[in-house]
């Protein structure tokens, strides 16, 4: 009479394909920004950037916030308040600035070294993250690789990093845009986070505002036009509004004017984001 051998072994589930799917990207994106690391680390970090434009200007008003609270450019009194730039970035510099304590930054360069990798880490991780949506791991591991070993991306690791915030916050909405518009129904919490950062984006540099034209390109690529009248006359509860209730109702969320009618699939496959 013959063994019957039964198999131990149980069928994996769902849950954990995707994990062990999306572990092969993530270790990816660690051996690029290990790599990354290793390169940008050796780099010297200009103790005093004052000839690096637009870098050296964030961090004098960033100095000014957290030595004198003023939001000015002069380093001497009286300080004339600045009104050319917004005060997003050097709001974000100022959180470093105020655990140093000390400008010029040559004294706490290391400090300054793990912000400006930490930051570069959270913009490489969300541009692979957007470019998931489009494209196969492969394709998103080598774009995000040549974006990283580019040379204005190892130019700015030099000193507190100028441009790669804008960067990061550029693709972070711009991958909530498109998570927005890929399933039929969004759920609140993501269109409100959305909103406030498409607002946001302004203060951190004045023409990261046209990310906002990409959401628009999308939200009338999903028959935006066609809604306007339906958010016109009622709100999203199907309730009559006061007239000046439907206007901030399309003109503060637009994304809510299209909320009654599912978003048209994408033309391209969609692949979820690792």
């Amino acid at each position: 009479m013959s063994a019957i051998s039964v198999s131990n072994t149980m069928p994996i589930s769902v849950t954990d394909a995707r994990r062990i799917g999306h572990a092969g990207p993530m270790l990816a994106l660690v051996v690029l920004f290990l790599a990354f690391s290793s390169v940008a680390w050796r780099q010297p970090v200009s103790s005093m950037p004052m000839n690096r434009n637009d870098a050296a200007f964030y961090l004098v008003l960033a100095h000014n916030l957290v030595e004198h609270g003023v939001y000015s450019h002069e380093q001497v009194e009286p300080f004339a308040p600045h009104t050319e730039w917004p005060p997003g970035v050097p709001l974000w510099y100022a959180v470093p600035m105020s655990l140093i304590g000390s400008f010029p930054l040559g004294s706490s360069a290391w400090i300054i070294r793990v912000w400006t990798l930490t930051t570069a880490a959270l913009a490489l991780w969300l541009v692979h993250r957007y470019l998931r949506l489009f494209f196969s791991n492969g394709a998103a591991s080598a774009i995000t690789s040549a974006t990283a070993f580019s040379v204005a991306f190892l130019d700015e690791s030099q000193a507190a990093l100028a441009d790669i915030p804008a960067l990061a916050a550029s693709f972070f909405v711009l991958f909530e845009i498109e998570k927005h518009f890929a399933t039929e129904r969004t759920s609140r919490g993501r269109s409100i986070v959305l909103h406030l950062s498409l607002a946001a984006l302004p203060l951190v540099k004045p023409y990261l505002g046209m990310v906002f034209l990409a959401y628009l390109w999308k939200l009338l690529s999903h028959g935006g036009w066609a809604l306007l009248p339906v958010a016109w006359s009622k709100t999203r509860t199907g309730k009559s509004a006061h007239p000046a209730l439907r206007v901030w109702h399309c003109v503060a969320s637009p994304s809510s004017c299209s909320w009654p009618i599912p978003s048209l699939p994408r033309e391209r496959p969609g692949r979820s984001a690792p």
